[in-house]
């Protein structure tokens, strides 16, 4: 009876509780806001159910984002977009240490050379992982990529980065004391079942668990750096 009853749930996890997504985003609200700028929701494909969460506003926040650039020279540090959306890989080229793929370079984050290359580079919810779900952990990995990335970028180039609040407590305090100098931090918080999210000041970001009221991120935070 038990194995009916799971079974049961899982179908209605996977068939309706998804529906009420796509309706909240495609009729009730289908916007959020960063930073002054209207963004709208990305509606994920239900094969993504257990990813819609915080996908939904990073990845539309990242198009918007790379749509500024063009035919320029971007780097993606974690292969996520294309898992999303449609990229094009022309100019796109993509840094992870593990998934196989077009343009995708397999390489540590930690060994990207400091070379004034690209015009812009992305991630989204890969740095809270560099050395925090690896074997062995790694203090100060996180850390030390993000600064690998800033180095990397050509003068004037701009970077994103998308982070869960939570996850990895190395982030949260640099979050917490912006030691890195980010020339933009957006912090946004769910604020409903039905996957809304709204912007919110870092304190009270900060103080949303991981996986708390809702599963995954309660709180993310959108990280922007611009070079000299």
């Amino acid at each position: 009876m038990k194995d009916i009853f799971r079974s049961v749930w899982i179908w209605s996890c996977e068939h309706i509780l998804y529906y009420p997504i796509i309706i909240n985003h495609s009729l009730i609200h289908n916007h959020y806001n960063v930073g002054g700028e209207r963004i709208p929701y990305l509606v994920i494909p239900q094969k993504f159910y257990g990813n819609v969460g915080e996908r939904t506003i990073e990845v539309a926040f990242a198009k918007s984002f790379l749509a500024r650039y063009v035919g320029k020279k971007v780097l993606e540090v974690g292969n996520v977009m294309s898992g999303y959306t449609k990229i094009d890989l022309t100019n796109h080229l993509v840094l992870d240490k593990y998934e196989k793929g077009a343009n995708i370079i397999n390489k540590d984050i930690i060994d990207l050379k400091d070379v004034k290359k690209y015009d812009a580079i992305l991630s989204v919810s890969t740095m809270e992982h560099v050395g925090y779900d690896e074997t062995p952990r790694t203090k100060g990995k996180a850390i030390e990529a993000l600064r690998k990335m800033m180095r990397a970028l050509k003068p004037h180039g701009e970077m994103l980065v998308t982070v869960p609040i939570g996850h990895n407590p190395e982030i949260d305090q640099m979050l917490r004391s912006n030691s890195l100098k980010f020339n933009e931090v957006h912090f946004l918080k769910r604020i409903s079942a039905l996957n809304s999210w709204a912007e919110t000041s870092g304190e009270d970001a900060l103080s949303k668990a991981y996986g708390g009221k809702y599963p995954a991120a309660n709180a993310v935070a959108f990280l922007i750096y611009r070079a000299p």
